[in-house]
């Protein structure tokens, strides 16, 4: 769907719903799930059960039921770091901060998502299943893929992103560091090819 066309179409979904939008809060709704179209009718869809008889969504309710949408961000931006892609990684990057002001999701999904390749990377078997998948808390049939993955790379790649992101939340935490710089040294240290 074509960014024009994005908010006529969210008014006359959620118009079939009853349900008016402000501006603001359609602009927001925009930021945080782009103008595609499955992901925009997944979240109306939501929204509308989500505020019930209430006539008018405004910004809150788009804060409060469509935050977590931003997170579709970070699996671009792990798909990007996987790729070694330190540009488009970035890039990435810059539209997470533009989306969110909290990143502390942006680092779970960051030292969950090597956590588990570096235990997939150290351990004998782990394609074979159940006791990988009850150790990651995963479904099974993901760990053949996983492990797949995980083995592109060395065990002490692992290492060195999972030190780097606790660095990241360490600085973000303690440090006086922008948030926009600790998080930019973080990707371009995954992103450094070794």
């Amino acid at each position: 769907m074509s960014e024009s066309s994005a908010p006529f179409w969210i008014k006359k979904r959620l118009g079939a719903f009853g349900i008016r939008i402000t501006k603001e809060a359609l602009d927001r709704l925009l930021r945080y799930v782009g103008n595609s179209y499955g992901l925009l009718a997944n979240q109306i869809d939501k929204l509308a059960i989500a505020v019930g008889d209430k006539e008018q969504l405004d910004v809150d309710d788009v804060e409060r039921h469509t935050a977590v949408a931003a997170e579709c961000e970070v699996f671009k931006l792990l798909d990007m770091i996987e790729k070694d892609d330190r540009q488009r990684s970035l890039e990435v990057l810059q539209k997470l901060l533009d989306k969110s002001s909290g990143m502390g999701s942006v680092l779970f999904m960051l030292s969950r998502h090597f956590t588990q390749y570096y235990y997939l990377a150290t351990t004998r078997n782990a394609g074979s299943g159940s006791e990988a998948a009850r150790q990651l808390a995963i479904p099974t049939y993901r760990i053949g893929g996983l492990t797949e993955a995980a083995r592109r790379k060395p065990a002490r790649y692992y290492e060195k992103a999972i030190k780097a992101i606790t660095q990241a939340e360490v600085s973000l935490r303690f440090d006086r560091i922008p948030q926009k710089l600790v998080l930019e040294n973080l990707v371009i240290n995954l992103t450094d090819g070794n």
